[in-house]
């Protein structure tokens, strides 16, 4: 007969291997048991079987339970963390990163998650923050740096953002994969700037790397149209649609080369999709502004 530990070693190994409800159901025979040592980790069990199976909501309340036993329970504070997040309530998540970051103040796990909070909850300033204290202690991490070098241009720091992506991409730690999405955003970040021919040199070399990559296709169709090769950039952002239907920010170029041609109900149709897409959510207030004053 397995001892008690053998059975919660065993249902984390089952976690570990996918095998969720047959974890769960020893989860569930140690809580009916009511051995008092057994009960937090059958919690801590059930809990992340729940969580992994996708059943959110069970998962919470179980986690809810652990922590009412262990108030100090890293999982059941990361996970509680983690849901608060997944479901919009990031101020209720920061409360309890900011107890795990108390007790492990250079996790990096932790370290990700409440900048991905702050992310949400508008803080960029606190993001690079983190994504710093970071680096301190993974200097090579590629997503981190790219990440950064993206939070400084969604902060307005164009020329910054354009040195972290050349740095990246003069760096060793540089894959051949990743050489066309740092050129496109190195493009992105200039044609920002509206500096659209330097953007194009940039863009033209993302795309001779990667001919079907949609942001590529976008932005390069976007730096076209407004050097007045209005045609090649149309046909490569209508290309980018075909390959990515639910990307706003290419629905808004287009609506945006369609104004140039004085084609004001496309671009007001393609403004709309843009708009149904969500388009404020993921970046500002363009579209909402070109829908006002345009029409």
């Amino acid at each position: 007969m397995d001892t008690l530990q053998e059975k919660i070693a065993f249902a984390f190994e089952l976690i570990d291997t996918g095998y969720y409800l047959r974890a769960e159901t020893i989860a569930d025979r140690i809580l009916k048991s009511k051995e008092p040592e057994g009960q937090i980790d059958a919690l801590h069990i059930k809990a992340l079987s729940l969580y992994q199976s996708g059943y959110l909501k069970k998962s919470f309340e179980v986690f809810q339970r652990l922590l009412k036993i262990n108030s100090e329970h890293e999982d059941g504070l990361y996970y509680t963390a983690l849901l608060f997040s997944e479901e919009g309530h990031f101020l209720a998540a920061q409360k309890f990163v900011d107890q795990l970051l108390i007790k492990r103040p250079d996790s990096i796990p932790y370290i990700e998650l409440k900048a991905e909070i702050a992310f949400f909850l508008g803080q960029l300033d606190e993001v690079l923050y983190l994504y710093d204290r970071i680096l301190t202690l993974q200097p090579n991490s590629f997503e981190i740096l790219f990440e950064r070098a993206d939070i400084l241009r969604k902060m307005g720091q164009f020329d910054d953002s354009i040195q972290a992506y050349q740095n990246l991409l003069n760096s060793q730690i540089v894959i051949p994969e990743n050489e066309a999405l740092l050129l496109n955003n190195i493009g992105f970040n200039y044609s920002l700037k509206e500096d659209y021919h330097r953007a194009k040199g940039y863009l033209e070399k993302a795309y001779k790397l990667d001919q079907e990559h949609p942001f590529i296709l976008n932005n390069l169709g976007f730096v076209y149209a407004q050097l007045g090769n209005i045609k090649s950039g149309l046909n490569l952002i209508e290309w980018a649609i075909r390959i990515d239907p639910l990307n706003s920010y290419a629905h808004k170029n287009h609506a945006k080369v369609m104004l140039l041609q004085g084609k004001t109900k496309k671009a007001h149709k393609a403004l709309l999709k843009a708009q149904n897409l969500n388009y404020h959510l993921h970046f500002d207030d363009e579209v909402d502004q070109l829908l006002k004053n345009s029409f």
